[in-house]
């Protein structure tokens, strides 16, 4: 046992199990959703009903809500109390975002993407622009995402870099391409249970 925890940085073997069955957990809903996408509206559309509300809040907390916004936010505002206004002012920001966007959205509504939105607003220049630029963005996000992973295989797990990165790749492309939308979401509702029931459960047991 001791030399497992020196092997796997202090790591217990409860510790490495929980990770490979979320690895697993992650791979099977992509293979699960896989099997109920017949076309190209399915892997990028929604289909929950009427409990779409709640799974749209548990994706924006398991998102959009993390050690970054809640940390990073905290020690920011301890060195610059300016940062404290950027914060206060987002519910402004938010309303007039909403109003901007549901005053014209009757001209949208037949659109199922970005690019096909931007076109219809901006035309042909806008219908490019925003294409390179989503691909851009995601592939940056993507990146960072997979040198993260890599990082945290490294330092916990004693694994190489590359062979980090890897394992990052296979298990995020495998539930976000054969899973589509749906396994996207499913894994953030997975996400938003871990770190806001399980995780603050486990401590008050």
């Amino acid at each position: 046992m001791e030399s497992f925890n020196r092997y796997f940085n202090n790591l217990t073997i409860i510790d490495v199990s929980i990770v490979i069955i979320h690895f697993f957990a992650c791979i099977m809903i992509g293979f699960y959703h896989w099997r109920k996408i017949k076309t190209d509206v399915d892997f990028y559309s929604l289909n929950f009903g009427k409990s779409l509300p709640t799974i749209l809040i548990c994706t924006i907390f398991a998102t959009a809500i993390g050690g970054g916004t809640i940390m990073g936010y905290v020690n920011e505002i301890y060195k610059n109390s300016i940062i404290l206004i950027f914060i206060i002012t987002q519910p402004l920001y938010w309303i007039i975002t909403s109003k901007v966007l549901l005053s014209g959205i009757d001209r949208i509504k037949d659109c199922k993407t970005l690019t096909q939105i931007m076109n219809k607003i901006f035309g042909k220049i806008g219908k490019i622009t925003s294409l390179y630029t989503s691909l851009i963005d995601c592939i940056i996000a993507s990146s960072v995402q997979i040198i993260a992973f890599g990082l945290l295989c490294e330092y916990f797990f004693q694994l190489n870099f590359l062979s980090g990165i890897l394992i990052g790749i296979v298990v995020i492309n495998i539930y976000s391409l054969l899973g589509g939308l749906r396994g996207v979401i499913t894994i953030d509702i997975m996400q938003f249970l871990i770190f806001f029931i399980v995780i603050p459960a486990s401590y008050v047991v």
